[in-house]
Protein backbone atom coordinates (compact mmCIF):
# COMPACT_ATOMS: atom_id res chain seq x y z
CA UNK A 1 0.00 0.00 0.00
CA UNK A 2 1.40 3.35 -1.03
CA UNK A 3 0.74 6.03 1.58
CA UNK A 4 1.07 9.77 1.10
CA UNK A 5 2.60 11.24 4.25
CA UNK A 6 2.74 14.98 4.81
CA UNK A 7 5.32 16.74 2.65
CA UNK A 8 8.85 16.07 3.83
CA UNK A 9 7.74 13.25 6.17
CA UNK A 10 8.44 9.56 5.77
CA UNK A 11 6.36 6.77 7.21
CA UNK A 12 7.81 5.33 10.38
CA UNK A 13 8.86 1.68 10.34
CA UNK A 14 6.43 0.82 13.14
CA UNK A 15 3.55 2.26 11.12
CA UNK A 16 4.54 0.13 8.13
CA UNK A 17 4.69 -2.95 10.39
CA UNK A 18 1.24 -2.24 11.88
CA UNK A 19 -0.27 -1.78 8.42
CA UNK A 20 1.53 -4.88 7.11
CA UNK A 21 0.19 -7.06 9.94
CA UNK A 22 -3.27 -5.61 10.60
CA UNK A 23 -4.47 -4.73 7.10
CA UNK A 24 -4.43 -8.35 5.79
CA UNK A 25 -6.35 -9.40 8.91
CA UNK A 26 -8.95 -6.70 8.26
CA UNK A 27 -9.26 -7.72 4.61
CA UNK A 28 -9.89 -11.30 5.78
CA UNK A 29 -12.40 -10.44 8.54
CA UNK A 30 -14.32 -7.47 7.17
CA UNK A 31 -16.54 -6.47 4.28
CA UNK A 32 -15.71 -2.75 4.33
CA UNK A 33 -18.22 -0.11 3.32
CA UNK A 34 -16.39 3.23 3.27
CA UNK A 35 -18.12 6.56 2.65
CA UNK A 36 -17.16 10.20 3.01
CA UNK A 37 -13.53 9.93 1.93
CA UNK A 38 -14.03 13.18 0.01
CA UNK A 39 -14.28 14.90 3.42
CA UNK A 40 -10.67 14.00 4.28
CA UNK A 41 -8.50 17.05 3.49
CA UNK A 42 -5.79 16.40 0.88
CA UNK A 43 -3.07 17.67 3.22
CA UNK A 44 -2.31 16.81 6.83
CA UNK A 45 -2.57 18.93 9.91
CA UNK A 46 -6.07 17.85 10.91
CA UNK A 47 -7.81 15.83 13.62
CA UNK A 48 -10.02 12.79 13.03
CA UNK A 49 -12.41 11.82 15.83
CA UNK A 50 -14.47 8.64 16.11
CA UNK A 51 -16.83 6.70 18.32
CA UNK A 52 -15.38 3.83 20.39
CA UNK A 53 -17.29 0.58 20.89
CA UNK A 54 -14.68 -2.20 20.97
CA UNK A 55 -10.96 -2.75 21.41
CA UNK A 56 -10.80 -3.37 17.64
CA UNK A 57 -12.07 0.10 16.70
CA UNK A 58 -8.62 1.64 16.22
CA UNK A 59 -7.96 -1.07 13.63
CA UNK A 60 -11.13 -0.41 11.57
CA UNK A 61 -10.64 3.36 11.98
CA UNK A 62 -7.04 2.94 10.79
CA UNK A 63 -8.06 0.60 7.97
CA UNK A 64 -10.41 3.27 6.56
CA UNK A 65 -7.71 5.92 6.77
CA UNK A 66 -4.97 3.70 5.30
CA UNK A 67 -7.28 2.74 2.42
CA UNK A 68 -7.64 6.48 1.78
CA UNK A 69 -3.86 7.08 1.93
CA UNK A 70 -3.93 8.85 5.30
CA UNK A 71 -1.29 7.84 7.85
CA UNK A 72 -2.58 8.67 11.33
CA UNK A 73 -1.14 9.06 14.83
CA UNK A 74 -3.76 7.88 17.29
CA UNK A 75 -3.90 8.99 20.92
CA UNK A 76 -3.86 5.62 22.70
CA UNK A 77 -3.98 4.50 26.30
CA UNK A 78 -0.47 4.29 27.73
CA UNK A 79 -1.02 0.69 28.89
CA UNK A 80 -0.68 -0.45 25.26
CA UNK A 81 2.85 0.93 25.13
CA UNK A 82 3.84 -1.32 28.05
CA UNK A 83 2.90 -4.58 26.30
CA UNK A 84 6.11 -6.43 25.31
CA UNK A 85 6.89 -6.19 21.56
CA UNK A 86 3.51 -4.62 20.69
CA UNK A 87 4.33 -1.58 22.80
CA UNK A 88 7.58 -1.03 20.91
CA UNK A 89 5.75 -1.30 17.58
CA UNK A 90 3.01 1.22 18.46
CA UNK A 91 5.63 3.55 19.89
CA UNK A 92 7.78 3.31 16.76
CA UNK A 93 4.61 3.84 14.67
CA UNK A 94 4.36 7.30 16.21
CA UNK A 95 1.19 6.63 18.18
CA UNK A 96 0.75 9.02 21.10
CA UNK A 97 0.47 7.57 24.63
CA UNK A 98 -2.13 8.99 27.01
CA UNK A 99 -1.56 8.50 30.75
CA UNK A 100 -5.26 8.60 31.56
CA UNK A 101 -6.27 9.98 34.93
CA UNK A 102 -2.80 11.31 35.78
CA UNK A 103 -1.09 14.68 35.82
CA UNK A 104 0.85 13.54 32.71
CA UNK A 105 -2.33 13.20 30.62
CA UNK A 106 -1.71 16.68 29.19
CA UNK A 107 1.59 15.52 27.68
CA UNK A 108 -0.38 13.71 24.98
CA UNK A 109 -1.99 16.97 23.86
CA UNK A 110 1.43 18.59 23.56
CA UNK A 111 2.63 15.67 21.43
CA UNK A 112 -0.56 15.90 19.33
CA UNK A 113 -0.02 19.65 18.80
CA UNK A 114 3.53 18.97 17.64
CA UNK A 115 2.26 16.33 15.17
CA UNK A 116 -0.36 18.72 13.81
CA UNK A 117 2.27 21.45 13.43
CA UNK A 118 4.30 19.01 11.31
CA UNK A 119 1.27 18.51 9.04
CA UNK A 120 0.35 15.08 10.39
CA UNK A 121 -3.10 13.61 11.05
CA UNK A 122 -4.02 12.95 14.68
CA UNK A 123 -6.72 10.44 15.63
CA UNK A 124 -8.75 10.82 18.82
CA UNK A 125 -11.49 8.79 20.47
CA UNK A 126 -13.12 11.66 22.41
CA UNK A 127 -14.79 9.38 24.97
CA UNK A 128 -11.34 8.26 26.12
CA UNK A 129 -12.59 4.70 26.61
CA UNK A 130 -15.05 2.15 25.24
CA UNK A 131 -18.68 3.20 25.48
CA UNK A 132 -20.70 1.65 28.30
CA UNK A 133 -24.00 2.44 26.58
CA UNK A 134 -25.85 -0.88 26.01
CA UNK A 135 -26.90 0.23 22.52
CA UNK A 136 -23.36 1.23 21.55
CA UNK A 137 -24.12 4.96 21.46
CA UNK A 138 -21.22 7.28 22.26
CA UNK A 139 -20.93 8.60 25.78
CA UNK A 140 -20.14 12.19 26.67
CA UNK A 141 -16.72 13.06 25.23
CA UNK A 142 -13.77 14.45 27.12
CA UNK A 143 -12.54 17.93 26.19
CA UNK A 144 -9.13 16.97 24.73
CA UNK A 145 -10.08 16.86 21.04
CA UNK A 146 -12.01 20.14 21.27
CA UNK A 147 -9.17 21.85 23.15
CA UNK A 148 -6.68 20.57 20.61
CA UNK A 149 -8.79 21.92 17.73
CA UNK A 150 -9.39 25.31 19.33
CA UNK A 151 -5.75 25.79 20.35
CA UNK A 152 -4.31 24.81 16.96
CA UNK A 153 -7.05 25.81 14.52
CA UNK A 154 -6.81 22.31 12.99
CA UNK A 155 -9.94 21.06 11.21
CA UNK A 156 -11.87 18.26 12.94
CA UNK A 157 -13.23 15.46 10.76
CA UNK A 158 -15.86 13.28 12.47
CA UNK A 159 -15.81 9.58 11.66
CA UNK A 160 -18.51 7.10 12.61
CA UNK A 161 -18.00 3.37 12.40
CA UNK A 162 -20.14 0.35 13.08
CA UNK A 163 -19.67 -3.40 12.74
CA UNK A 164 -16.45 -4.34 14.55
CA UNK A 165 -18.58 -5.33 17.56
CA UNK A 166 -19.72 -8.36 15.52
CA UNK A 167 -16.09 -9.52 15.33
CA UNK A 168 -14.91 -8.41 18.77
CA UNK A 169 -17.76 -7.64 21.19
CA UNK A 170 -17.39 -4.68 23.54
CA UNK A 171 -15.30 -5.22 26.68
CA UNK A 172 -14.16 -8.73 25.68
CA UNK A 173 -10.89 -8.28 23.82
CA UNK A 174 -11.65 -11.55 21.96
CA UNK A 175 -12.38 -12.22 18.30
CA UNK A 176 -15.53 -14.36 18.23
CA UNK A 177 -15.88 -15.08 14.51
CA UNK A 178 -13.61 -15.55 11.52
CA UNK A 179 -16.51 -15.04 9.09
CA UNK A 180 -16.46 -11.74 7.18
CA UNK A 181 -18.62 -9.10 8.77
CA UNK A 182 -19.82 -5.84 7.28
CA UNK A 183 -18.02 -2.82 8.73
CA UNK A 184 -19.28 0.66 7.89
CA UNK A 185 -17.05 3.71 8.28
CA UNK A 186 -18.22 7.18 7.27
CA UNK A 187 -16.30 10.45 7.41
CA UNK A 188 -18.32 13.63 7.72
CA UNK A 189 -17.47 17.18 6.69
CA UNK A 190 -15.28 19.25 9.05
CA UNK A 191 -17.04 20.28 12.26
CA UNK A 192 -17.90 23.97 12.27
CA UNK A 193 -16.17 25.49 15.29
CA UNK A 194 -16.51 29.10 14.16
CA UNK A 195 -18.93 29.95 16.98
CA UNK A 196 -16.31 28.92 19.54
Amino acid sequence: MRMNPAPGRTLLLGFRILVGVLRPMMVRLTDPHWTGAENLPPDGGYIVVANHMTNADPVSFGHFLVDNHVPVKVLSKAELFRIPVFGRIVSSAGMIPVERGTAQAGDSLRAAKDALARGEVVGVFPEGTLTHDPGGWPMRGKSGAARLALETGAPVIPIAHWGMHRIMPPHTGRIITLRKQRVDVAAGPPVDLSDL
